[in-house]
This record gives structure tokens, sequence and C-alpha cells, in this order.
């Protein structure tokens, strides 16, 4: 019975033995987005979003020649483009996430890429207040996010008057400085506390460096005035080109090489 009992041991400490715990694979690296666009609906302005009407085109590819599905979430900030702790049925109209499926196969050998085009607000998810945006990309298999393209909603109300003064040498080492000046007409019906109302000035879209202005007038009843003081002012002298890609095979200096194919 001894022996019994010790080969009935040795059977479960074998079998104890050939079990080996489970391993978690490492989750697959995301995939590398080559190229990305956020614009307004006619694909061309910014990505600014009219809280009651209009559309954003977000456009991107993706170095893979299979086409697969990513996650958008759509993120409210504040007016410093931090995140907020507004819940998203607060601000979010339908559901909360949303899919990207439409994918379109490169052509071309190399390299192989899929480009993608999802249009917001949709039929399944929109925005229902006015203020700052991060629209995410989300791949499902990484986890990771693969996209983030900040945009504003904006409720178009009341006017505004810009103007900009232009100041040379205001700066060590700056030749031109430009120097905004804003003017703010609230409409009739808008009870306006002033001290709800900031504004920031942003160069070039360069929204990440934008800078909030002062308060310089509130005398007259409903207008507000903001100005940027001259230790402030946006640089003037930036050299900033746009090239059209039918003007590629023109552009000599400063390109290493382009594709010139019909379809680059």
């Amino acid at each position: 019975m001894f022996s019994k009992a010790a080969s009935l041991l040795s059977i479960l400490l074998l079998a104890g033995c050939a079990s080996s715990p489970r391993v978690s694979r490492p989750l697959p690296p995301p995939p590398v987005v080559s190229s990305v666009a956020l614009t307004a609906g006619n694909g061309t302005g910014a990505p600014i979003l009219p809280l009651n009407g209009g559309s954003l085109i977000l456009r991107f590819d993706v170095f893979q020649s299979d086409v697969s599905y990513y996650r958008v979430q759509v993120r409210h900030l504040d007016r410093t483009w931090r995140q907020t702790q507004i819940l998203p049925g607060i601000y979010m109209r339908g559901m909360h996430e949303d899919m990207v499926t439409e994918g379109v196969p490169s052509t071309s050998q190399e390299p192989l890429y899929t480009s993608y085009t999802y249009q917001f607000p949709n039929p399944q998810m929109g925005v229902q207040v006015s203020g700052n945006y991060m629209m995410d990309v989300v791949d499902p298999q990484s986890g990771a996010v693969i996209i983030s393209q900040p945009f504003l909603v904006t409720e178009s109300r009341g006017e505004v008057d810009f103007s900009m003064v232009e100041l040379f040498h205001n700066r060590a080492g700056v030749r031109i400085s430009h120097q905004p000046f804003l003017e703010f007409r609230a409409p009739k019906d808008f009870i306006m506390p002033q001290l709800d109302v900031h504004v920031a000035f942003a160069q070039n879209r360069w929204w990440s460096d934008a800078v909030h202005s002062e308060l310089m007038d509130q005398s007259e009843d409903g207008v507000l005035r903001y100005y940027l003081t001259r230790d402030k002012a946006f640089i003037g002298s930036l050299d900033v080109f746009s090239y059209a890609l039918s003007e590629v095979g023109r552009l000599d200096q400063g390109v290493q090489a382009a594709d010139l194919s019909e379809r680059p």
C-alpha cells in the first residue's frame, strides 16, 4: 500500500512539473501613421466646427496593406487645452465612441499604406457644447492612441473686430513684431459676465502656443477690448511657405527627393 501511495505521489509530481503557467503575450506594436489632416468640411479650412452645422474631415494614412478598423474618441478640454472633468454625457451627443472602417489600400508597390477618411459629426456621434476638443484615434489591437488632433466648436455669438500693429525692433534680436488687438461686441440678449470671457491669440493656427490676452477696456456697455502687451507680441519675421503637390517638380532647393509620378 505504501508503494502504491508513493507511485501515485510521483505521478502527481510529474503532472505538476509538466504543466506550465500561462505566459501573457506582449501586445502588438501600434501601426505607423504617415500623414494626418483634420480640416473643415471643404477640406482646406481650419478645424473649427460650428455648433449647429458644418463638419470636420479626418484623413490619415497607416503603413499597413490590410484594411483595419480604429476607434475614435472625443475629449473636452479647457481654454488652456488641458483635460476637463466634465462627463461625456454633458458635451457629447449620441455615442461616446465611434469606429473608422473605411480604408482604401494604396496602389503603389512601396511603401504599402492604407488611407482612412472619417467625418465628424455623424448620426452616431457629435457634440452639443462649444469649446476646445481633442479627437483621438485608438488602435484596438495595441490600445495605443495613434492620432490626437485638436479642434474648436464655436457658437458664433457676437461680433469681433481684429486689428494688428507692426512693431520694429521692439525686442532684442527680433526685427519685426506683431501686436494684436481685438474688440468683442456681445449680442443684445447676451448677459455677459466679464470674468467668464477669455481671449487668446494664436499665430498661424499654432494653438498650443496661444497667448492669453489682457483686458484693455470695458468702459462701453456690451463691448470688451483685448490686446497683447508689447513684450508678448508675436514674432513677425517668420518665413512660412506653402507648396502644392503639382509644384513639387520646381522645388530644386531644399528638397532632397520627390516622387513625380501621377499619384505620389
